[in-house]
């Protein structure tokens, strides 16, 4: 094998590789929609890769004109499987996934694109015009090693802009903006010119002057540095919100925290004033018994097992946030007559005290204020209760409420819409439930079953705990 063919070779194999894993990179370090297995998808996009760029040098005879084969076609199965990869990877509903998987693809090809502009340009000034042949593939080469460097430097700048201060996956909404103007920005650097062999329309920067060229270089830096500060900007703003709502949060953690240790301060209290007068109850059962007076004493042991059963703290569930709220919430679910009964706790699931609040809060109001509708006033005591679980698998843990509703939730996509006339400041709670999920790889959902008086609703924020690990890393 010649020099020549081996430069010819790496030219052919180097952009396809490198275009799939930038492809990997962009979806997860960029966009931040985190893969389930990133290693197993980097692994397995390197060998789809390598095949490709195979079958790329195989599809290709002496004279650089390409064959369409039975090779082609097998490149394109291995493109399918490559999307169906990365499909089934991500978490989220599916339509979702195949839709950031489809606009990624067309973002990275303008992306792609622009980078093979600039490295064009670059090149048709810098040549030598005079230059062997094998020295003139060398060169553009290495022009085009540094076009691929260049736009792997400024994903990895995003990535590293983004960081831990705008860790959400970026919105379907932007992403088809981005799609669109990157499009729109990449064909207009497309110089055509007519080819005199009569071989149709080809590009060419070699035909437009050293000053128009500069001015296209320009122009897309600037393009390029456009996108970086729309990230830019976007974090900023984020962390301005953010820290206006963890002011907001943290006021409620702390009255949240106020109340409980209120609360358990007042049942220490209770006990041991229970203890302290354990003898005198003694001798007043002891003497209802000598009397036979049986009923004063069944009287006299269910007020006191009442007030064992008010001195108790409501909630253990091994967190101490998720305690004092569920202690708050379930003094105002029995100030309305409701019953808040809580089952498993939170052992191995790390959740910061904001997302917490966020989450649990949010989910117990919005049950409580369902099943303490007027509508369903005259609802057997026994069936006018909100039940939380809390339960964990080797691979998922899923906190759900249930509560009853006199009439179904108002649904829009799949997602539960605020059923109050002021739309505009309302329905936040759920917003706030699906972030504060979203940062744990986590998700809200909703189901409902008919009843006479209306029907059960159950949330449920299901968590992966692998990818809740790899994110508290």
């Amino acid at each position: 094998m010649t020099l020549l063919s081996f430069i010819k070779i790496i030219m052919v194999m180097m952009p396809v590789v490198c275009s799939v894993l930038l492809l990997d990179y962009f979806i997860d370090g960029v966009l931040k929609y985190r893969f389930k297995n990133r290693k197993l998808v980097y692994i397995m996009s390197m060998a789809v890769s390598l095949s490709m760029a195979v079958m790329a040098i195989l599809t290709r005879t002496t004279d650089n004109t390409v064959v369409i084969d039975a090779k082609e076609g097998f490149t394109i199965i291995l493109y399918v499987a490559l999307v169906i990869l990365l499909v089934a990877e991500l978490s989220g509903k599916v339509w979702r996934r195949i839709v950031v998987v489809l606009l990624s693809l067309g973002i990275i090809a303008s992306f792609d694109e622009i980078f093979t502009y600039l490295r064009e340009i670059v090149y048709s000034i810098l040549s030598p015009d005079n230059a062997l042949s094998w020295v003139r593939l060398g060169i553009y080469l290495t022009f085009d090693i540094l076009a691929l460097a260049l736009e792997v430097v400024f994903f990895i700048a995003i990535d590293r802009v983004r960081g831990e201060k705008d860790n959400v996956p970026l919105p379907i909404s932007v992403l088809l903006l981005m799609f669109f103007l990157l499009s729109i920005f990449s064909s207009i650097f497309s110089v055509v010119s007519y080819d005199e062999r009569g071989d149709g329309y080809v590009t060419d920067f070699s035909l437009i002057d050293n000053q128009r060229k500069l001015t296209l270089i320009i122009t897309m830096l600037l393009g390029l540095f456009s996108v970086f500060i729309f990230f830019y900007i976007r974090v900023t703003r984020k962390e301005r919100n953010d820290l206006r709502e963890l002011n907001t949060v943290n006021e409620e953690l702390i009255s949240e925290q106020t109340r409980y240790f209120e609360a358990a301060a007042k049942a220490d209290t209770e006990v041991r004033g229970m203890r302290h007068d354990m003898k005198n109850n003694i001798q007043v059962m002891m003497l209802l018994l000598e009397s036979r007076e049986y009923d004063k004493l069944r009287d006299y042991l269910q007020e006191m097992g009442d007030n064992m059963q008010n001195a108790e703290v409501s909630a253990h569930t091994g967190d101490t946030i998720a305690d004092a709220i569920i202690s708050t919430k379930t003094s105002e679910a029995s100030g309305k007559g409701i019953t808040l009964k809580t089952v498993g706790s939170f052992s191995g699931m790390k959740i910061s005290p904001q997302d917490m609040c966020k989450i649990l809060a949010n989910l117990l109001d919005n049950a409580i204020e369902a099943a303490s509708d007027e509508a369903l006033k005259d609802l057997d005591n026994d069936m006018k209760k909100v039940e939380l679980d809390l339960k964990k698998t080797d691979k998922f843990f899923m906190i759900s409420v249930t509560n009853p509703c006199a009439k179904e939730p108002l649904t829009e996509d799949g997602e539960m819409k605020t059923i109050k006339s002021d739309k505009k400041n309302h329905g936040f709670g759920i917003k706030n439930i699906k972030s504060a999920a979203e940062n744990y790889g986590g998700e809200l959902s909703y189901s409902t079953e008919a009843r006479p008086y209306g029907c059960i609703v159950r949330s449920e924020v299901l968590f992966p705990l692998t990818v809740q690990d790899e994110t508290l890393e």
